[in-house]
């Protein structure tokens, strides 16, 4: 659709530009209906003084009480079905490098929407750039959706996203200027679990949790006048923390334990075309969540991505923590340390890829440590049950609710455990996780030397090693990594596999699953660079790769993105059905999917590292080779096939990774099982 402003091309069906948020409603007729009457104070009609009885002053009197009750009765009447939805917007590099934020609001229908009793404020700032015309990075400002489009209703100069005085100025002025029955707030940008959201681009600054109290204290939101729901469509917001302290401002609350996506061809905020004027804060929470359902199915038909999403009823979030609170007390960490270390350390662990923010669903996390202590954990799974009223999500392990608990995260962790001691939360369970960081932080195990452990190939080359007693009373998990000598390069060895899924026997054998899970591109000799993650019970398989098209022209910019390609499969055939951005900052994890369509050509590429030390021995500070290598074809064409082990000309080492209880982490001997 051609915008008649900008004379841009738009997505078909789109409401308003992407480029310039004119409307792209066809508005000609639009004031048939309507005329304008001006009054002229210099006009031949000048007003006469007027003088009025006793008697008819008493009976205006009268009129104007009973014209005010009538209407402050219309008023009250009205505000019931009517509703104002705040959003606090920073676009981030979501939006300057993909236009993820532009899509989302390009697909709100004012066709659909009622704007006479819906009320759509928008509040933008902290972005370096935006993709569409009518947002500025040189300011910030308030916005209200209009059948024209997105009006500029108020500005600010660049103010802080991340300061609680800004947020809260924000929803004073939304509930003084546009009254309602319902309100909602939806907080839209990066998530960092208990580290908050809400990252501004200018200061560096983000809203904690702290911030987020202090915001809700000055707003006019309170215990008799709370929200009706609260939506993060932030990554991993989904935690007990942060819905605790939401409790006395909203109903209910709807954010994501997992990383929350979204992509160029976004529009999960569609869902308020579908709101009901009598929708309560669940139905809100629901309809959202539907959306993003829907949105997920769309772009990843294959589930290869774990997704999460849920509506908490925020009044029974109290129980929760209280049940908590009462629960861990039992436990003793110094006598069951081991048994905590190996449950925490199994758990799904949402935003894997940036280990920092450590949170594990609340649910998986106490009915597994259940089955190592004598205490009854009945109360408090049922009232996590109670408190989580809808919960999408493709992932087992995931209940609706998440939980900090300090374990992969080490950089972090001091900071992370001083949130908790500004936080009105558990106060037992905080003793619990400090407990633990300062046990886990004590001596390493001296079980593992692999010196006398025996290691042995079996005829069909997997790879065992035999632990003793008190090294598998130590294990916490395993991984292993199998490697591809270049023969060009001997000094130098490739990675193409490396897994976290070797089967640890009662025994204390470990053996490795390789087999027949290494896979090549288009020729065998074309081995590629594959990780495989068994994250609790959900599996990915996933390489390093750049998708480019030099034709594409959705935005300037985009010509290329370095991203995980992830594998579906059918049958035993691989082929790449999602792609991720690669992020690499750790305080923003980042949840931009990209639409494959979009993208012509992949790169794949195939690092080699030095991997012995100088003594010869195996060493995880790998140097990488002065020379890259990979492959790069059609993305249509492409072909992907798994490939036997045994029939891999080339020599393959295996090792493995073994991290104890204190998450100390020590290798194996490394054994040959190729060539």
């Amino acid at each position: 659709m051609i915008c008649s402003k900008c004379n841009r091309q738009n997505k078909e069906g789109s409401q308003f530009c992407s480029y310039c948020g004119n409307s792209l409603v066809n508005h000609n007729n639009m004031n048939n209906n309507v005329y304008t009457q001006n009054y002229n104070s210099n006009n031949n009609n000048q007003s006469k003084k007027s003088s009025f009885t006793k008697g008819q002053l008493i009976t205006i009197g009268i009129l104007l009480v009973v014209a005010v009750a009538s209407i402050s009765v219309l008023l009250i009447s009205g505000k019931k079905n009517t509703r104002t939805i705040m959003m606090y917007i920073v676009g981030s590099n979501l939006e300057y490098d993909s236009g993820i934020v532009t899509a989302d609001l390009a697909s709100l229908d004012t066709n659909r929407i009622n704007l006479e009793n819906t009320n759509v404020i928008v509040y933008t700032g902290g972005t370096k750039s935006w993709k569409n015309n009518f947002v500025s990075n040189e300011e910030n400002a308030i916005f209200e959706l209009t059948k024209d489009g997105f009006k500029k209703v108020k500005t600010y100069e660049k103010l802080n996203m991340g300061s609680p005085e800004t947020l809260s100025e924000f929803m004073n002025y939304a509930y003084t200027n546009y009254p309602a029955g319902h309100y909602n707030i939806v907080f839209y940008d990066h998530g960092g679990a208990i580290d908050g959201a809400i990252y501004d681009d200018f200061s560096g600054d983000n809203l904690t949790l702290e911030d987020f109290s202090k915001a809700m204290e000055l707003s006019p939101f309170n215990t008799n006048n709370k929200l009706d729901a609260v939506l993060f469509r932030t990554c991993l917001n989904g935690t007990l923390e942060v819905a605790k302290l939401f409790e006395p401002y909203s109903d209910y609350i709807v954010f994501s334990e997992e990383i929350s996506y979204g992509s160029p061809l976004s529009n999960v905020l569609s869902f308020i075309n579908n709101l009901d004027i009598q929708d309560n804060g669940e139905q809100f929470g629901i309809k959202f969540v539907d959306s993003y359902k829907k949105q997920m199915q769309d772009i990843d038909s294959f589930g290869t991505m774990g997704v999460t999403y849920s509506v908490v009823d925020l009044s029974k979030v109290n129980k929760v923590v209280e049940e908590l609170d009462k629960y861990v007390k039992k436990i003793n960490i110094n006598t069951s340390y081991d048994q905590v270390s190996k449950v925490r350390a199994n758990l799904y662990q949402y935003g894997k890829d940036s280990p920092a923010y450590d949170t594990v669903d609340l649910y998986t996390f106490i009915n597994e440590l259940s089955k190592y202590t004598n205490v009854s954990s009945d109360s408090l799974l049922k009232s996590i049950k109670d408190a989580v009223v809808y919960n999408y999500t493709n992932i087992k392990e995931s209940n609706g609710l998440s939980i900090y608990f300090p374990y992969n995260g080490k950089n972090k962790r001091y900071k992370y455990l001083d949130v908790y001691k500004k936080l009105s939360f558990s106060e037992n369970y905080s003793k619990f996780i400090n407990q633990f960081f300062l046990v886990q932080s004590g001596k390493a195990s001296n079980a593992f030397s692999f010196s006398k452990n025996e290691m042995n190939l079996s005829s069909n080359k997997e790879v065992s090693i035999t632990l003793t007693k008190e090294q598998l009373s130590k294990l916490s998990y395993v991984k292993y990594a199998v490697f591809k000598r270049n023969a060009e390069h001997p000094n130098y060895y490739q990675i193409i596999y490396s897994s976290d899924d070797p089967i640890i026997r009662e025994d204390g054998v470990l053996t490795t699953q390789i087999k027949d899970n290494i896979m090549y591109v288009d020729d065998p000799k074309n081995l590629i660079t594959l990780d495989h993650s068994k994250n609790g019970s959900f599996e990915t398989y996933r390489a390093v790769s750049i998708l480019s098209n030099p034709s594409l022209d959705i935005f300037d910019s985009e010509k290329s993105k370095t991203a995980y390609s992830y594998f579906g499969f059918e049958g035993e055939t691989p082929r790449i059905t999602a792609a991720k951005v690669f992020g690499d900052n750790d305080e923003r994890i980042d949840g931009t999917l990209l639409n494959l369509d979009d993208y012509s050509t992949i790169r794949l590429y195939f690092p080699n590292y030095k991997i012995f030390d100088k003594k010869g021995n195996f060493t995880l500070d790998f140097e990488s080779a002065p020379e890259t290598h990979g492959y790069e074809g059609n993305l249509n064409e492409i072909k992907f096939n798994k490939i036997s082990i045994d029939k891999i000309e080339e020599e393959l080492y295996v090792v493995f990774i073994i991290h104890d209880t204190n998450d100390e982490v020590y290798t194996s001997n490394v054994m040959k099982v190729g060539k």
